[in-house]
């Protein structure tokens, strides 16, 4: 037998059109808000015999409790039931109220005595944020007020299949979730859409996820700040299975991973977006004889069809750490193709008795993109075997396997124990790697040990790498100071500038080298490299010197234009890329008709209107602009030339539009 229910939502409540028994009946009244039927039915036929359905209404906003759409007794076979107005019930979603410290609550900072008549209302709030929970419907709001909560139902929070939106009153410097060594903080179970807005979550304690555990959900994270937690696996956040939250202007801080992931960890096919988000001073630690340790900050794998992203982000200052290996200070990719943009990763570690890659990333078997990053001041060593052969590779950037691209990246400052100090990379033994390495900057990168090798950049086994529209200019190594090639790879370069040239390169026999065109060997002039300001002067032999038709496509959009089929457009200031410098005789390689103006070597295009030459385009740069100004009169001050934009002899507004274009404002 199939029983029909229809009910229609009013003002006063539901009022029932059919009976259980299909007999209609006329509505005695219309509903002044609501009209139509939603759908023809709704499925349930997984309910049991006997189960009894309850809806709750709401009415301008307030809650109310109890009313009784109708009760009725399911039978057999499929149950259809049919709710006018729905939508509604979400559309007027309520806010409801949790304050463990509210006036009736007989004892404040205890959630198991309560004030008698709390029901969330503002006048009697909830004094536990899971009562919150457990009251609320999808579409609710839980507001959580000012304080410190602790003990039973303010860890282990479960929001259940709901989408609901948890947010505290005054932000996540107010409002703190305590849980004092025992649970996790939030669990976002399967199905759930929830929002999590304005708290710190500390002191938690978990094997999945201390803060927070995301399994098979897509919640929106924001605002939170998750510090001092501890988990095997993501310190601060966990997530799993299939799971897509977002998170953003998030903090975390200080959190620690018995294996993987000490700020967060992101395992099987998880849509994960991290962005605007600090992740410093985290650990992944498993300092036994034989343990294996991954990503200080963040650690990813087995994310191949779906593409975690980490944007606008600045992971600093995490350590891995492995009494055996120890892989990505600040993030770890594990078959993932993965998205890092526009973020920096500095001072972070990789430590290991016998072996450390990556001190600030480390890719396996993986096919991300690392564009516009910084990647800076990273260390990867294993002070327990100094001459070991690979003790201590990438100070950036570590590889093995896969195919990594990395466009418009500063790599500078890393330090290696023995390959690679600013990246190293070996192919996949059974499937060719093909690195790409395009507009990038290394400098001042270092390998230690006397047997190491390539200051810059290190490249062995089964791969076929191409570095390209690059700077490689003052890192240092016993061998091979600013690349070396070994064990059998394929290594093209062309239109670099690489010190020292042919010359001071390491390529053993069984390496193939193709050194192409356009490669210089000339100081690259660095607008201030004693201060970390590696952009372009003037007169550097770098400007317009690269090749058009090897700037890839702009696969991760930069632009916001829609348009992924362009080459990339901006630099890592994220200004134009393709700007013709009409002052310097182009020597590199246009592709006309559409890439006309020549693009410059390495991570930065120069900006001529910086007046100062300090690197950036701000206020008095404007200043020196106006005394230089003439109009459409011809003849140019001394000094004024670089205001002159199109080259005919005069600063007028055509070059104040160029000055507008460029301007940074100070960094």
């Amino acid at each position: 037998m199939q029983v029909n229910a229809v009910f229609q939502l009013s003002d006063t409540g539901f009022k029932r059109l059919k009976s259980a028994t299909g007999e209609t009946q006329a509505p005695t009244a219309v509903p002044r808000r609501l009209a139509g039927v939603l759908a023809d039915a709704v499925h349930l036929p997984w309910l049991p015999d006997g189960t009894q359905i309850t809806f709750a209404a709401q009415k301008q906003g307030i809650r109310k409790r109890g009313i009784r759409a109708g009760r009725f007794v399911l039978a057999r076979c499929v149950v259809c039931i049919i709710i006018l107005g729905l939508a509604a019930v979400t559309a007027n979603a309520g806010t409801i109220h949790v304050d463990d410290d509210a006036p009736n609550d007989p004892v404040h900072g205890d959630p198991t005595i309560s004030d008698p008549d709390e029901d969330g209302t503002p006048e009697h709030p909830f004094d536990a944020i899971q009562k919150g929970i457990d009251a609320a419907t999808n579409g609710d709001t839980v507001l959580v007020a000012t304080g410190v909560y602790t003990g039973e139902g303010n860890k282990d929070l479960d929001v259940g299949s709901m989408s609901i939106a948890l947010r505290s009153a005054n932000g996540s410097d107010d409002c703190i979730i305590d849980c004092e060594g025992s649970g996790r903080g939030f669990y976002f179970r399967s199905g759930t859409t929830s929002v999590l807005d304005g708290f710190t979550i500390t002191n938690c304690t978990a094997y999945y996820g201390g803060g927070i555990l995301c399994e098979a959900s897509e919640p929106t994270i924001r605002n939170c700040v998750i510090t001092n937690n501890t988990a095997t696996y993501g310190g601060g956040i966990c997530v799993r299975n299939f799971s897509s939250p977002t998170i953003s202007n998030c903090r975390m801080t200080a959190n620690e991973a018995g294996q993987a992931g000490g700020g967060v960890y992101c395992a099987n096919e998880c849509f994960m977006t991290i962005s605007e988000c600090d992740i410093y001073e985290n650990v992944a630690m498993d300092w036994s004889t034989y343990g294996h340790a991954e990503g200080g900050g963040v650690a990813c794998e087995n994310n191949t069809l779906a593409k975690p992203q980490i944007l606008n982000c600045r992971i600093r200052a995490n350590r891995v750490l492995g009494g055996s290996a120890a892989r990505g200070g600040g993030v770890a990719l594990r078959n993932t193709d993965a998205t890092i943009a526009d973020s920096s990763i500095t001072e972070n570690e990789a430590q290991a008795g016998h072996n450390a890659f990556g001190g600030g990333i480390d890719v396996r078997a993986s096919n991300p993109h690392i564009v516009n990053c910084t990647i800076a001041g990273n260390t990867a060593h294993a002070p327990n075997d100094y001459y070991s052969p690979r003790s201590g590779d990438g100070g950036g950037i570590s590889g093995l396997g896969g195919n990594p691209t990395i466009i418009n990246c500063r790599i500078t400052l890393n330090w290696a124990m023995t390959n690679g100090g600013g990246i190293s990379f070996y192919g996949d033994p059974y499937n060719e790697s093909v690195p790409r390495i395009t507009s990038c900057t290394f400098a001042d990168n270092h390998v230690e040990s006397e047997s190491g090798t390539g200051g810059a950049v290190y490249i062995a086994d089964n791969c076929d790498a191409r570095i390209v529209n690059s700077i490689l200019w003052g890192n240092s190594a016993p061998q091979g100071v600013e690349i070396a090639c070994a064990d059998g790879p394929n290594l093209a370069v062309s239109f670099n500038d690489v010190r020292g040239g042919t010359d001071w390169l390491y390529v053993e026999e069984d390496c193939t080298l193709d050194w192409g065109l356009g490669n210089i060997d000339v100081n690259p002039r660095f607008a201030g490299a004693q201060n970390g300001n590696y952009r372009l002067l003037p007169e550097s032999p770098c400007i317009d010197a690269g090749d058009n038709t090897a700037v890839l496509e702009d696969i991760i959009d930069l632009d916001g234009d829609g348009d992924t089929a362009e080459r990339t457009p901006l630099d890592l200031d994220r200004t134009a890329r393709f700007v013709d410098d009409c002052q310097t005789p182009d020597t590199g390689n246009p592709d006309p008709p559409e890439y006309l103006d020549i693009v410059d070597m390495g991570a930065y295009e120069h900006d001529r209107v910086d007046a100062d030459e300090d690197g950036i385009v701000d206020l008095i740069d404007f200043a020196d602009y106006q005394v230089c100004y003439t109009g459409d009169i011809p003849g140019l001050v001394d000094g004024c030339e670089r205001f002159d934009s199109d080259c005919d002899d005069d600063v007028d507004l055509v070059d104040f539009s160029a000055l507008l274009s460029a301007t940074t404002g100070p960094r």
